[in-house]
Order: C-alpha cells, then structure tokens, then sequence
C-alpha cells in the first residue's frame, strides 16, 4: 500500500507539473486539481489530497476555504500542529462559520489541543460573554479603543490625543489582544460612536469579528449599539490626516458598478464592469448619458482619478485585497497596490501611476477580499486609505454569488436619500434592516468600515429623493411621545424608512401605525418596513417611551 501512496503522490506532482506547462488558463489547472481533491477525499487517501491541496495553496494562497479542507484532511492524518496552523490561516484570511468548526468530525483529533480551544474561545459567538448590564449608565459621545501597546507607541499615540480632543472623547485601553477586555467598562456608557484605533498589523480578521461583536453586546437587544469603525491606514499620518479632514459634501462620483448611481450625482463617470464598451456620462444639470467606451478602461479610469474630482469611488467585480480587475465578464486591465501607492495596469502591461489626493471615500459593495488588510501592507485598503480615502468600506473575505449581498442596499440610504444620511449612518442603518427584515447577513458579516465613524460625509442633494421625513420628539416629564411621519413623492419599494433619536428611550410602545406596517423602536432608532407604497401616500405612525435617564 505504501508503495502504492508513494508511486500516486509521484503520478501526481507530474500530472500537476504538465498542467501547469500545457495548460495556461490557471483557472482550468485549479479545476482539476480540485477534482483530484474532491476524489482522493472520497476515497479517503488523505495523504493524496494533503499534497494536491498544498498544489492548490501554492496558486492560490489566500483561499480559506482551501485552508480549512487542509485543515480537515492534516487533522485526520494527525499532523497536530500543521491542522491548527491551517485553521488559523484559514480563520485569518475570513472563514466565520464557527458552528461548523465545532461540529466537524474531522477535528476530534486537535479539540483538545490548547490551540484549538483558544480559536473557539476567541472566535465563536457562543463563547463570547454577555456583559451585566448596568441600571444605569453615563452618556458618551465618542469612545475610543486602543491596544495598551498601540497607545504607548509615540507615533499612534498622536493619533488617539487627536481624536480625544476633536470628539472630547474617552479613550479606553486593553492590554493583549482581544479589545473585548475593556468590554465590562465599556458598557457603564452608551457611545454613540465608537472608534478602534489601531496600525494595519493589529486588524486582523479576528480583531474584525470581535470588534463586531462587541458593538452588538453595549445592551440587550441584537443590533449594533453605536456608530463604528477601525481608525488605521498605510502609517499613522493617514489617521492623522483623517483627524483633520473637513466635512465632505458628496458632488461628483466614479464608479465601476454598471451605469454607476450616477442619477443621484451633480457630475460622474461609470465604466461598466460587466459589459465592455458601455461608459456613462453625467453632467450638471443633464440626466447620465451612455457613451461608447474604450476597450480597456484602465488609462482612462486613472485619468479621471489624478483629477481629485470625484469624492466618492465604487467598484464591484473581480478583486482579491491585491488588485480590482475593473471588468468582470470581460478582459479588461486592473488597479494594484504597490508600496502604498496605487497604479492602472492595462491588457498590453502598460502602467500608469495614480496620484490622486483629495478628501473621498471608498464604497466597494461587489468586491471579494478588497478590505482584507495583508501581512506586508502590500494591499488596496491600506494603498486607498494612504491615497486620500478617509473612509473605505469593503470585504473582508469572498462574497457569495447567488446575489444574496445586501452592501448594496447602502446605496438607498446614502445615495437615494439625498444627504439625509452620512455614509456611515448608511451603513449602520443597513446593517440594522439586514437584522430588522431577517434578511441573510452572511456576506455583510465580512465587510468593515475603516475610517472615522463620526466624520461628515454626504451627498448634495441633486433630484428629488423618493420621500419626506419628519420626526417629532415630544418631551414632558421623563417620558416622550414621538411622531414619525413619511410622504411618499413617487411610488417606492426598497429599504425601511430610519430615523434616529434625538436622545436615548426605553419601554417604548407603538401607539398608533397604519396597517401593515411593521415597526422596529430600539433605544437610538425608529425603522419601519415600508412594504409598497404609491406616490401621494402618507404614514404616520406614534410612539410613546420612557428617556433612558442616562446621565
């Protein structure tokens, strides 16, 4: 039999070293080494699948998935140690399905290993611990926290004394590496913003997923509790420079997602990622117009970023957290980070630098791994957040293709509303309708917003959004009665209708709301589920509460 094994493992490192000389297309060599995988697994020759993985890793590094089977198949072979090493990788480069960790047969073999239960204890939500919540609590604005070691360090310590005093903030510290361990101080406040502060090392994927725990677990119910984001960049001046940058009024926009939002836009260019030639034009006061484009996008994309005219950028597509492939379904060149710095690289392997400096946010709804931050900085959020993003919000991990991403509902917030709404409002108020419709959140579970979470950055209005909001907070005594009134200005059927609170309630109770209108009042918002509306309607719904009290 091992002789058998031996003569295999030689038949295919051979096999492999032809596909990889007779076969360009790497996307047809990965298929069939993975069909290697899927046989060996069946057949239970875990040994033949160990050394047909590590083929794979070798061309695609960055998969968790492929580090997860590897995971599976070295722990079954009983390789302790290179089972966790995988299971780490894997957990650090996205995978969140904690419960299927657990449930894995094939880990009996490493549970009991110190390792492992370390990965569970700090990764699985189960283990997390539920704070006491205290009877009363004292109200902060801004919140910052920071790793003991980040806050001694002279350079990163300019940044959390910036942010304390442009916010009067409160700065709380942990030592090691789980910020969960100021969690028990942390929840004596109600924040409304929260802020990480911390160098590109430190935001791993599991730094991501305990932040976002954490921000569920300030009270009781299972909504984010306050306005957050992780405060980094390419070095400490680009936090520093986001401590000072002024408000954003939201003009011009670029994008590489279809025709690009740009109705809602004074001035914006598109390029469509997946139709080639198809370019969109608006200018001020005109509707978007489709133009014929180039065939490769690349030179003219960086053009119009050197420009430092657009302040908003979004992109969907192909990406991993080294490059955007700026067409999706067919050839088109890429953007790539180097250093820090960004460059356009077009089919034919020309290279054009990107300079581009001024004030803007990322918004990449349709990119895999684009937020994921590398181990040698070499990657596109730390090279966008160094070229003048002050916020960027994207991916962690790979996005599922059955269309079940919700990133980009932000866009009826942020976008369609007109300036109601700051981009991280948006996706705050995204986040919470995810939770409020039981909409599937698996894809939103791996995006983050880098960046100050305070900062004012919106839209200018340009039409007519599709409704009006009021909301009237009626105080007497400790208790209040709020009147949340929506007129429809053309028919609707999108995202619930959002309002946040002046100041902090509980008990609530919904006095009256016309019928089929499904309400959500948490102790800082008031959402509602708008169903099908006609332009002309009107809803109006009443709710009474108690203030928090909160001192």
């Amino acid at each position: 039999m091992r002789k058998i094994v031996c003569s295999t493992l030689i038949f295919i490192l051979i096999i492999s070293s032809a596909l990889y000389s007779r076969e360009s297309n790497q996307a047809e060599r990965l298929n069939k080494l993975e069909q290697l995988v899927n046989t060996f697994l069946q057949d239970k020759e875990y040994e033949l699948a160990a050394t047909a993985l590590d083929e794979i890793l070798a061309i695609v590094p960055t998969n968790p998935d492929i580090y997860f089977t590897a995971a599976q198949v070295n722990s079954a072979l009983r390789r302790k140690t290179v089972a966790l090493d995988y299971l780490e990788k894997c957990i650090g480069l996205g995978w969140n399905d904690f419960n299927r960790i657990k449930a894995e047969s094939a880990f009996e073999n490493i549970r009991t290993e110190v390792r492992y239960q370390q990965i569970i204890k700090f990764m699985d939500k189960d283990s997390y611990p539920r704070p006491t919540y205290p009877t009363e609590r004292a109200k902060l604005a801004y919140a910052i926290i920071v790793g003991k070691s980040t806050n001694a360090d002279t350079d990163w310590a300019q940044v959390v004394d910036a942010f304390t005093k442009k916010y009067k903030a409160k700065a709380f510290i942990y030592d090691g590496i789980d910020p969960a361990a100021i969690m028990k101080e942390l929840v004596n406040y109600a924040p409304k913003y929260v802020a990480f502060i911390a160098p590109p090392a430190e935001v791993t994927f599991p730094f991501i997923t305990r932040a976002k725990q954490m921000m569920c677990t300030i009270d009781e119910d299972p909504y984010e509790d306050a306005l957050w984001g992780i405060i980094t960049g390419y070095d400490y001046e680009d936090c520093l420079r986001m401590a000072r940058a002024d408000k954003l009024v939201i003009k011009n926009g670029l994008s590489g997602v279809g025709s690009g939002w740009l109705e809602y836009f004074n001035e914006g260019l598109a390029f469509s990622e997946g139709e080639k030639n198809a370019m969109f034009v608006k200018k001020a006061g005109k509707p978007p117009e489709r133009q014929p484009g180039p065939d490769d996008t690349t030179k003219s994309f960086v053009d119009a970023l050197n420009t430092n005219k657009y302040q908003i950028m979004s992109t969907s597509g192909h990406a991993t957290e080294r490059d955007w492939q700026i067409g999706y379904s067919y050839p088109n060149g890429r953007l790539f980070p180097e250093k820090g710095k960004l460059f356009g690289r077009d089919l034919t392997n020309n290279e054009y630098p990107i300079i581009t400096t001024n004030s803007k946010i990322y918004y990449a709804p349709g990119n895999c791994l684009i937020a994921h931050i590398s181990a040698n900085m070499d990657c596109m959020a730390l090279a966008w957040l160094h070229s003048g993003a002050n916020q960027f919000y994207g991916h962690t991990l790979w996005q599922f293709s059955d269309g079940s991403c919700r990133s980009f509902n932000i866009t009826e917030y942020f976008m369609a509303l007109q300036g109601r709404f700051t981009f991280s409002e948006s996706i705050y108020l995204n986040r919470a309708a995810i939770v409020f419709k039981g909409d599937s959140d698996r894809c939103c579970r791996s995006t983050v917003l880098y960046g100050d979470p305070a900062w004012e950055a919106r839209l200018s209005p340009e039409i007519e959004p599709p409704y009006n909001q009021s909301l009237k907070f009626d105080k007497k005594d400790k208790q209040v009665t709020i009147t949340f009134t929506i007129d429809f200005n053309k028919d609707y059927e999108g995202q619930p209708a959002a309002a946040f609170l002046p100041e902090l309630i509980r008990n609530p109770q919904v006095k009256s709301v016309p019928e089929g209108l499904k309400i959500l009042a948490l102790d800082n918002l008031i959402m509602i589920d708008l169903g099908k509306r006609t332009k002309g309607a009107h809803c109006e719904i009443t709710i009474n509460a108690d203030l928090a009290g909160i001192k």
